[in-house]
């Protein structure tokens, strides 16, 4: 039986050398926020850091708010360390690999858009990467999709990515309102540039195509500060039905090694149950 299994694991390898041709196998992270956790965040997410120092804190909450399914997230601020910071971020902590460009990454989340009386638009949710820096360590190389929270310009929804100069905020002309909105951006293989969906539609594309990858993937809650105004009523935003997506090159040797082995272990189980 050993000399049987030495004997398979070579023919898996001759397998592995003669069948190096690739073929796309999908990677997909989906969350709907649907499980029950206790404390403010479950595993992948964590709090999103701030590279100048200490970051502001968004916690992770269910709520009965829902695209689909019975629950989505409530993304809601709990404290910054100073006083003037405007947001609060979780990542999603997905693999290196899956965000490179030339797997054409994307992230697509649905997105509440809640407007009360009392706060009117002065908070708001959006979709959030930061790519590797590609020119410099004072490369910002954010990429932002959603709702503002600036008082005055904050109606619509927009876009923005980092560059030299840094381009305004790109207004779609779409208009807020309470309703679920699906939100997507995608970093392209074929030309480098990030386009932006709004509902299924082409709102926008970046001007910069240097990216390498899109590094992060985060949610984000923005808000008018200080924290402090807010009192008890602390800004939050609503998100369901999140996804991270890209077409990962696998071997085919992999893939063949893997049928092999499986039926490897098909036969040794037949032996043993005509030997028992």
């Amino acid at each position: 039986m050993k000399k049987l299994h030495v004997l398979l694991v070579l023919v898996a390898l001759v397998f592995a050398s003669i069948a190096p041709v690739p073929v796309m196998a999908d990677y997909v992270f989906n969350d709907g926020f649907e499980i029950t956790w206790t404390g403010e965040y479950y595993s992948p997410w964590t709090v999103e850091g701030y590279r100048h120092g200490d970051e502001p804190v968004a916690i992770m909450k269910q709520t009965t708010t829902a695209h689909s399914g019975s629950y989505g997230l409530q993304l809601e601020m709990k404290s910054v360390p100073q006083t003037w910071m405007w947001w609060g971020a979780i990542n999603a902590n997905v693999p290196e690999y899956a965000m490179q460009k030339q797997y054409d990454p994307y992230m697509s989340v649905w997105y509440y858009d809640e407007y009360t009386a009392s706060d009117g638009w002065k908070k708001g949710g959006q979709l959030y990467a930061v790519p590797s820096l590609v020119t410099g360590d004072d490369d910002w190389t954010d990429v932002q999709f959603g709702a503002r929270a600036v008082e005055g310009i904050s109606q619509n929804y927009y876009y923005t990515w980092a560059d030299s100069p840094h381009p305004a905020w790109q207004d779609t002309g779409v208009a807020r309102d309470n309703d679920w909105h699906h939100l997507k951006f995608q970093l392209s293989s074929a030309d480098g540039h990030i386009r932006f969906y709004l509902d299924g539609n082409l709102v926008g594309t970046s001007t910069r195509n240097d990216y390498t990858d899109l590094g992060s993937a985060i949610l984000m809650v923005m808000f008018d500060d200080p924290l402090s105004a807010w009192g008890d009523n602390k800004p939050y935003a609503i998100f369901d039905d999140y996804q991270v997506g890209s077409s990962v090159p696998i071997p085919t040797a992999v893939l063949l090694m893997g049928a092999f082995l499986g039926r490897m272990a098909a036969y040794t189980r037949r032996r043993r149950n005509m030997l028992s």
